[in-house]
């Protein structure tokens, strides 16, 4: 069975519980959407046209990506070059680890929410969204702290089993499926979401059912 003791409420039995004894409000989810696409749509072009991503697409990668944050953004270095290295592999692919997402994360703000965002828009089949919601929800904890939700082991953690329990087949069929048919549904034309980011917005809807909309996940900041 696909489990982590760190994320006790992430297995498919509890998704399912979930998903199929809860009615999620998807408007919630709606102002997000609209500009979604678009960001996707920007990597979609580099990788379509076969070309590499430069310095210039990194920086208004990032700032954009940072339009969905409560946050300033600022880069903390000036070393470029490894982080285009490594978001030019994962454009074409390639599974990065902590040591990767270290160097990233150094680079953007310090930021591991930031950059599992960005990685996000780039390859969207492959590297899920990380932030406080998604940690507090899949962690089960009440709060949850700034140093948890910055833990670039949490991430990587989260990330490998986010992979494993979105490619299964009940995932697929009993939650994956009908997931997009509300979603659709509810925008009333086809909205193209990834396994992944299913994955994610059913943590994020029920943490805000848990919890409401305006209580902040990291209340206690260390």
């Amino acid at each position: 069975m696909n489990t982590d003791s760190l994320f006790p409420n992430l297995t498919i039995v509890n998704l399912l519980n979930d998903f199929h004894q809860n009615e999620f409000d998807v408007s919630t989810i709606d102002s997000y959407m609209v500009s979604y696409h678009a960001f996707l749509n920007y990597f979609k072009i580099i990788a379509d046209r076969k070309g590499e991503i430069r310095k210039d697409d990194l920086i208004i990668g990032i700032n954009f990506t940072y339009g969905w944050m409560p946050t300033i953004f600022s880069f903390k270095n000036d070393d470029f070059d490894y982080p285009l290295h490594i978001l030019n592999q994962v454009q074409q692919g390639a599974i990065i680890g902590i040591k990767e997402f270290n160097a990233l994360k150094s680079l953007f703000n310090n930021s591991i929410v930031g950059t599992s965002k960005l990685l996000h828009f780039i390859n969207p089949e492959q590297y899920a969204i990380w932030d406080s919601r998604v940690c507090r929800f899949a962690t089960g904890r009440n709060n949850v702290y700034q140093s948890q939700v910055n833990n670039t082991e949490y991430f990587n953690r989260y990330l490998n089993l986010s992979r494993l329990l979105s490619s299964e087949p009940l995932f697929e069929y009993e939650i994956y499926q009908p997931f997009c048919k509300k979603l659709n549904e509810y925008q009333q034309k086809t909205i193209p979401v990834t396994p992944l980011r299913v994955l994610e917005l059913l943590l994020f809807l029920m943490d805000i059912k848990k919890y409401g909309r305006n209580n902040k996940a990291t209340a206690v900041v260390e």
